[in-house]
């Protein structure tokens, strides 16, 4: 695993595919868009729903974290699987923020909704 300075890791490859195997068992018009930001170029992706091949797209060393949106993120179901799968995240008003690396002054707070 490569060390990025001034962060440290929150996530892994494992709780990311459970993230995806989770997206692609919601019917194909209700799944959360997805945008990713990765620490090595500060690059935000565009926002994007295919997440058969795009999600894991580059891999996952060095993905700051994952944004979602979309209506299933208000169905409890939903929520309860995501939260199962122990990320550290929080939820804003209208996305949800997944994190695969925090900054090192940052506590690492487990996602409930």
């Amino acid at each position: 695993m490569q060390v990025f300075d001034g962060y440290y890791s929150v996530c892994n490859h494992t709780k990311w595919m459970e993230l995806r195997t989770r997206a692609l068992d919601v019917e194909t018009e209700n799944r959360p868009e997805f945008r990713s930001k990765y620490i090595p170029n500060g690059h935000i992706s565009n926002w994007d729903c295919e997440w058969f091949y795009h999600f894991r797209d580059g891999g996952f060393e060095g993905l700051e974290g994952i944004e979602l949106r979309g209506r299933i993120l208000q169905h409890k179901p939903f929520q309860n699987q995501i939260e199962e799968i122990g990320f550290v995240g929080r939820k804003e008003r209208s996305t949800l923020q997944l994190f695969g690396y925090l900054r090192r002054e940052e506590l690492a707070e487990k996602l409930a909704f």
